[in-house]
């Protein structure tokens, strides 16, 4: 049985190269996810041991966002032509070494600046695995690309629900559950990316090229041949279209779009994070009993996996086509109007920023009415925003061809700025005047911002869209 099974999933790997890409960025993912969302219900406890106002836990994250920045805007260009595995392997260990010291440092040195090397270093893993995995899933054929992206980002939902209950175990199992001992939960949540490394280095030592895109015969694969076609034609419009802004000398409308996507994605992170990474703070400061203040966070994280999980199985494109198809039998509309909504990603994002938005309005503005109404408001806010990231990767990956990865890594740069800022100006805000008030103007503010730059964007790449199209016909 183990042998059949071996040779059946290396059939399939053979028939889908791109399938082992994906799912060791799914699982990267995972494991980024584990670490990440322990910090938020681990913040109290950083600040019981380190005696800590919200200014001064807030460069915990700020220091990670600030590393994570800063290494991208270095070394973008590498981050930009790298291959996707070198990438994982490498910043999946630089992760797993900056979550040690932060396990390892509070049961040897009372030092809170010894403890931040270990966000410094977190902060790098962040930044370059955020560009990895979304550069391994654009790797699928373009006709699995919407689907991988979204299955990548569920990974990160469904981490965000495992890690709360992990943590709340561990207190339960005695390990990490007194004030000597917590931190030894992130040692326990960085074994899965140490597991993951040795896996992703196998694959590398296996594979001659980024990803597997010929069978055992040498004969490249229908999929593969299509990667490759794809890719190829991509890196031609491309040089053609870079001929042509050298010979005028005007600033290149690509790089306009490509610096408002990457903006536009850093916004929709602030009001994702910052509702996030305090919704446990909110509630406790919200007379909520400590005791179930966590199960706020874990709705939250419920919500988000269930949007990122109905993406992936395309539940939206088949309600899209089944409301399409009502539609023309009752108005007699043409046949080519079928495939208008579903054929664009930024229609569909610009719709679940505008549901998004009652939803932190409801939680964050204070009319008087009860404490749960505000809690669950903020909970049922995961579900839309959930959706905006990985629908705008998808349409950065329509729209933009053969340099997604160039603008990704830009988009990433810009969301480790977002975030540092977001991290120290929220602590401000929350110790000034009050945490409510704060995440108000923070997370409405930016999930605003993101809605005015959408529109623009959207024309911007339009006519890009259309120059292409005129120059290449």
């Amino acid at each position: 049985m183990g042998a059949s099974l071996s040779a059946r999933t290396r059939r399939v790997l053979q028939r889908y190269p791109w399938t082992l890409v994906v799912g060791l960025a799914c699982a990267s993912l995972l494991a980024l996810g584990l670490v990440d969302n322990a910090r938020g219900p681990l913040l109290s406890a950083i600040m019981g041991a380190y005696s800590l106002n919200h200014t001064q836990a807030s460069w915990f994250f700020f220091l990670a966002s600030g590393a994570g920045l800063i290494h991208n805007a270095i070394f973008l260009n590498y981050l930009s032509r790298a291959q996707p595995l070198r990438l994982l392997r490498l910043y999946m260990g630089i992760m797993a070494f900056g979550v040690l010291i932060l396990g390892i440092t509070p049961l040897i040195s009372s030092s809170y600046e010894v403890f931040l090397i270990g966000a410094v270093a977190l902060g790098v893993g962040f930044g370059g695995l955020g560009v990895a995995q979304n550069a391994c899933v654009q790797e699928a054929p373009a006709e699995f690309r919407a689907q991988s992206t979204a299955l990548l980002h569920a990974m990160y939902g469904l981490a965000s629900l495992s890690s709360p209950f992990l943590i709340v175990q561990l207190r339960t199992w005695g390990l990490a559950g007194d004030a000597q001992s917590w931190s030894l939960s992130f040692v326990i949540c960085a074994l899965p990316a140490l597991a993951l490394w040795p896996l992703i280095s196998r694959e590398l030592r296996e594979s001659p090229s980024p990803i597997h895109l010929s069978g055992a015969s040498g004969s490249p694969h229908p999929e593969a041949a299509e990667f490759q076609t794809e890719r190829v034609s991509g890196e031609a419009q491309a040089a053609k279209r870079g001929a042509g802004s050298r010979g005028d000398q005007e600033p290149s409308p690509r790089a306009a779009s490509a610096w408002l996507a990457a903006c536009l994605l850093a916004f929709m992170v602030v009001a994702e994070v910052s509702i996030s990474s305090r919704l446990v703070l909110f509630a406790e400061e919200s007379r909520w009993p400590t005791a179930t203040a966590g199960l706020w966070l874990t709705g939250f994280f419920i919500a988000l996996t269930l949007a990122r999980l109905s993406l992936a199985v395309g539940l939206w494109d088949r309600l899209e086509r089944q409301a399409t198809s009502m539609i023309r039998r009752f108005r007699k509309l043409p046949p080519d109007l079928r495939r208008g909504p579903s054929s664009d990603p930024s229609r569909r994002l610009r719709t679940v920023l505008w549901m998004a938005m009652p939803f932190l309005v409801i939680g964050l503005a204070d009319f008087g009415w009860p404490t749960q109404a505000s809690l669950t408001a903020l909970m049922v806010f995961g579900f839309p925003i959930a959706m905006a990231y990985p629908l705008a990767i998808t349409w950065y990956a329509q729209a933009f061809g053969a340099s997604r990865q160039r603008v990704l890594s830009l988009a990433v740069t810009l969301q480790s700025a977002a975030a540092m800022c977001m991290h120290l100006l929220l602590g401000w805000g929350a110790d000034h005047y009050g945490l409510r008030s704060a995440l108000l103007v923070i997370s409405l503010g930016s999930l605003a911002i993101a809605l005015i730059l959408l529109g623009p964007l959207r024309r911007l790449l339009r006519v890009e869209g259309a120059v292409i199209h005129s120059s290449t016909s």
